[in-house]
């Protein structure tokens, strides 16, 4: 589901260079929202359903909380009822937002999950359905985080376009997170498939930053000369509550994969250098 998004493009891009059969899934055709849109599927007898779709206006969600429950927690529960029905294991991608983002030590996924926003309600709301309708073994969350890739408006082409303009630049310095490129994520996913892996994960790249930090990094890699100045949320009012400090932790996914997960400098550079970003 979503296969023409910023993450479900990249892992078409990924699915079909391993030689792994897939069918694509994009809106409108197949919609969440129309548990029966999904009927033409069964004769696919899928073994594995791979959902990349969601509602992410976060400051919109606020105002339309029904269509974000919609996508986000009933949409998910008719896709695990379906992956129920067919017998297929059901891959969800969930985020830090289910978290409030006040510990100081980051989190691990049996941590307690307090959402403060109604985007990250929803999203709960989407994981709680598939443990409440899935057995165990048959389902995967990654909790993932500040993802940027092809294929999708993202913070590393935004910050490019706008020193594009010429223009100096202000960006928040008191949110820390872990930027996550979407090829690492796919190659995680993917690679999972061939494990017994089950249950959640914290999926997102090695390292933490904060928006400032990030776009230092980007610049700094694509040599670009621009005027930042950090600057505090407060400079930025938004409708929604962002989690200020969203470390995802990733030791189980580590374990899973038998691998150690690179870090997001090391990620940013390939991305910048393997893809033509518009300006």
């Amino acid at each position: 589901m979503g296969a023409d998004g910023m993450l479900g493009s990249m892992l078409a891009t990924q699915l079909t260079a391993r030689s792994m059969a897939f069918t694509p899934c994009t809106y409108p055709e197949f919609d969440l929202t129309r548990p029966e849109s999904l009927r033409p599927l069964v004769s696919l007898h899928p073994t594995v359903i791979i959902n990349a779709s969601a509602y992410t206006a976060v400051d919109l969600a606020e105002t339309e909380s029904e269509k974000a429950y919609s996508v986000n927690a009933d949409g998910v529960k008719a896709l695990a009822l379906f992956a129920k029905e067919v017998g297929a294991r059901l891959i969800h991608f969930s985020t830090d937002y289910v978290f409030s983002g006040q510990s100081s030590q980051g989190y691990v996924e049996s941590d307690v999950t307090e959402p403060a926003s109604v985007y990250g309600q929803s999203k709960l709301a989407g994981e709680q359905a598939i443990r409440e309708t899935l057995p165990p073994l048959q389902w995967i969350i990654l909790r993932t985080a500040w993802l940027y890739g092809p294929n999708g408006k993202n913070f590393v082409q935004t910050m490019l376009t706008m020193a594009g303009q010429g223009k100096p630049l202000r960006v928040v310095n008191d949110q820390i997170g872990c930027p996550t490129y979407t090829g690492d994520l796919s190659t995680w996913t993917l690679d999972l498939l061939s494990t017994p892996a089950s249950g959640i994960y914290h999926a997102v790249n090695a390292g933490t930053c904060s928006w400032y930090a990030f776009a230092i990094t980007i610049f700094e890699q694509q040599q670009v000369d621009v005027k930042v100045t950090p600057v505090t949320s407060d400079a930025f009012p938004s409708v929604a509550k962002r989690p200020a400090y969203s470390i995802l932790k990733t030791q189980r996914l580590s374990q899973a994969l038998n691998y150690k997960i690179r870090k997001w400098p090391e990620a940013l550079s390939e991305y910048l250098s393997s893809f033509t970003l518009r300006t």
